[in-house]
């Protein structure tokens, strides 16, 4: 085919390409684009609808906190005196502020005064939740209490009534000075009605409706990270932003759409149609140019030259000449093509004799590559029949050779390999390993001449590493000097690992042993050392000179009968009972405690995703050992600055993991991960962190049973645990337990979370 016909088709390729290319990146990238930030755009509208809703929460929240901690209702809840009912209870308090529902409750949940009233008409109403006679103890409504049974804070969030979600404010109530004792709760709530909706929907300038949760959108958004779930309406093209928003009782209480018109969207397309189209009419342009200056300045002289080319391949006829007078690089060409033709008719002659020699010299080339080839072929027939990993060195230390086993088990082709050191090749170092390095006995057999073997730590190709047991052996020539080596080499790793597990498992198993003895004898010294002294405080005075002494002593024993306890629970795990049960309400129940305690700069966030997961243990074995890895954790934060990370998820369980203590895992595991940012822990006591008594703490900062009695419990529990750590970046915990296959019923009872 002429080159003008492949011009034109060029041209219409080019033409076609570049229109496909144009429509390809406006319908997947440009568009894309403007659909994700339509997305976006969306879900930062129904943010500020569900935060308009917080913030309706929050004021009520604080308006229940100022009625709470005001000492009129501190005396109304005792004394229940009528004109604190007709200077505040009145229906403007209950108008004015939007309430629908005000509840007064004593010490025993008890009902002093409560109303629920339908603001528009002021009649009365009833709602199962707020019962007019008394609330239960374990009502979600009542504010949470302290360990002394006080109300220490209160609650709001959202309730789902029966005549729609009510917005619930919780709080005790204190005096004005905001001092207790508590002596009741002060409810307040707002149901969510559609005046109430259109109110808000002004405040932020976004269309948004409530509803009741349904179950298959609450499915849907918990099935997202984004926490909202997009739809489009195909008749109006409306995008409606979902989510769901969670009640006091950690269910689904409200259904939250905002409705919106794709403003970006619609702009998107009609951008990209006016791109497209004057693209594509530009490039057709510069084309059909391109085009005409290709036929005139290019295609008609090629045409010259490939004529003269024709002529003198089908005459033989070496003295023609093109003689084409122009300047550009085709004139180049023509005038070295008639140079060229010149040359090789001086050349011709010269050529017939050289070729008739390179004949001969090749043959014989030939028959000595078929010995050669038939040799190394014998060669390799040999090396590859092994089984094992061998591979050759030569006295410089690089692979001359290697056969399939080896090169499997390194995950590297030949050609990789061939060449490359072996300091390169198993511990990516430039430079020989040094002459310290007493493991490695290579240069001891290329010296001696004498086989040996050893076992070296090597580096593989995804970055782990891999005790290898090698056997060396001396390679000679015909002179029976030494040229290299012949090493066959076997993976070790689990060996070295069981060996390393076992030995661990030993040494815990004496130690608890001792520590249970100990225990024992010194708790039998304890019993008659405590009894005593709280005996001789009961009849001295605490302004006289022996009673502080003697207080001393008897909180100094109260410390050591805790040891003692930790001591034992270390050794006596066995003596717990253990049974299924759900591990992700255990582990919520030990955060809200840790949060509540640890300090305020820390930042701890969890991530829950286990669902119904059961495991067998005592809920209590389980929540301990996290809150001692948390604790843990935060001993580690300089100054209480950082961060904790805490997950809790159903894993397959890997084939081979790194466990500091290993039981037989099945396929599913149960995996608790605790991690922080703190100051890491020093390699050389990374094999020690589980032994009892081992502490890096200051004198009286710790005692060094909290990692052994998590090391007990996952030994108990039949799981294991690994840790990794780099000093100064921070640790890392990780606790495998096995996936109890029965699943927890939706509707289960509370466990047992006594610690």
């Amino acid at each position: 085919m002429k080159i003008k016909y492949q011009l034109s088709i060029v041209v219409l390729v080019v033409i076609a390409v570049f229109s496909a290319t144009e429509y390809v990146i406006q319908s997947r990238v440009v568009l894309p684009g403007f659909r994700l930030l339509e997305e976006e755009s969306a879900r930062t509208d129904l943010d500020r609808c569900v935060f308009a809703i917080k913030n309706e929460i929050r004021h009520m929240d604080t308006v229940a906190n100022d009625w709470a901690a005001w000492t009129d209702t501190y005396e109304f809840v005792e004394n229940r005196n009528q004109d604190y009912i007709d200077a505040n209870l009145v229906d403007e308090t209950f108008t004015d502020n939007n309430f629908n529902l005000i509840y007064i409750l004593d010490k025993a949940n008890r009902v002093v005064w409560g109303r629920a009233v339908d603001l528009k008409s002021m009649e009365e109403q009833r709602f199962k939740d707020f019962p007019h006679d008394a609330f239960p103890a374990d009502s979600f409504l009542l504010p949470h209490m302290d360990d002394m049974g006080e109300y220490s804070t209160g609650v709001a969030g959202i309730v789902s009534c029966e005549k729609g979600p009510m917005l619930v404010a919780a709080r005790p109530v204190l005096t004005s000075e905001r001092r207790g004792p508590v002596r009741g709760t002060l409810m307040m709530g707002t149901l969510l009605t559609e005046d109430f909706v259109r109110r808000l929907s002004r405040q932020v300038r976004v269309n948004f409706t409530v509803s009741p949760p349904d179950p298959d959108l609450a499915a849907a958004v918990a099935a997202v990270k984004t926490g909202s779930i997009i739809e489009t309406d195909p008749a109006d093209k409306t995008l409606r932003v979902r989510t769901i928003m969670e009640g006091l009782d950690r269910k689904p209480a409200l259904a939250v759409t905002a409705s919106l018109t794709p403003r970006i969207l619609d702009m998107g397309e009609k951008t990209g149609r006016y791109a497209m189209i004057s693209g594509i009419s530009t490039g057709l342009a510069i084309l059909l140019l391109l085009l005409l200056f290709l036929r005139q300045r290019i295609v008609a002289p090629l045409g010259r030259l490939s004529d003269h080319l024709v002529s003198v391949a089908q005459t033989g006829n070496l003295s023609q000449r093109l003689d084409m007078d122009r300047k550009d690089e085709i004139g180049f060409v023509a005038g070295e093509f008639d140079s060229l033709m010149e040359k090789l008719e001086r050349k011709s002659s010269q050529v017939l004799k050289v070729n008739q020699a390179l004949k001969l010299d090749v043959a014989r080339r030939r028959r000595v590559e078929a010995v050669l080839r038939e040799s190394e072929n014998y060669y390799r027939l040999i090396l590859r029949g092994m089984h094992e990993d061998i591979y050759i060195l030569n006295r410089d230390r690089m692979v001359t050779d290697a056969n399939k086993p080896f090169l499997d088990t390194i995950q590297r082709d030949r050609k990789d390999v061939l060449g490359i050191s072996c300091y390169k090749l198993f511990h990516d170092r430039d430079t020989a390993c040094p002459d310290a390095d007493s493991s490695c006995m290579l240069s001891a057999v290329m010296e001696t001449g004498r086989p040996g073997g050893y076992r070296h730590l090597h580096v593989m190709p995804d970055g782990s590493q891999a005790w290898m047991e090698v056997l060396a052996s001396p390679l000679k020539n015909e002179e029976g000097k030494i040229i290299g080596a012949i090493l066959a080499m076997r993976d070790v790793t689990t060996e070295d690992a069981m060996e390393k597990t076992l030995r661990q498992k030993n040494k815990m198993e004496a130690i608890g042993t001792l520590a249970g003895g100990v225990a024992h004898d010194f708790n039998n010294m304890l019993m008659s050392i405590i009894p005593n002294i709280e005996f001789a405080l009961t009849f001295m005075e605490k302004a006289g000179p022996a009673y502080h002494p003697l207080d001393l002593a008897y909180d100094a024993s109260c410390q050591a009968r805790d040891l003692v306890d930790k001591l034992l629970t270390f050794a006596r795990w066995q003596d717990k009972e253990s049974r299924p049960f759900t591990v992700e309400p255990v582990a919520a129940e030990a955060l809200d405690i840790i949060r509540s305690t640890a300090p305020s700069s820390l930042v701890i966030t969890s991530r829950l995703e286990a669902g119904g997961a059961r495991v067998v243990g005592t809920p209590s074995q389980f929540f301990q050992m996290l809150v001692n890895l948390c604790t843990n954790a935060i001993k580690a934060m300089k100054d209480n600055f950082g961060q904790i990370v805490v997950s809790l998820e159903c894993i397959d369980t890997p084939e081979n993991p790194a466990l500091s203590s290993g039981n037989p895992l099945p396929g599913k595991s149960v995996l608790l991960t605790v991690s922080d940012t703190g100051s890491g822990i020093d390699p050389d006591n990374l094999e020690r962190i589980f032994e009892p008594f081992f502490t890096t703490s200051q004198p009286g900062e710790g005692t060094g049973m909290g990692l052994a009695i998590v090391h007990g419990t996952v030994q108990d529990m039949g799981g294991a645990i690994t840790v990794q750590s780099e000093k100064g970046r921070g640790t890392t915990f990780r606790v495998y337990l096995p996936l109890h296959p029965e699943k927890a019923d939706e509707a289960r009872e509370d466990e047992d979370l006594n610690p």
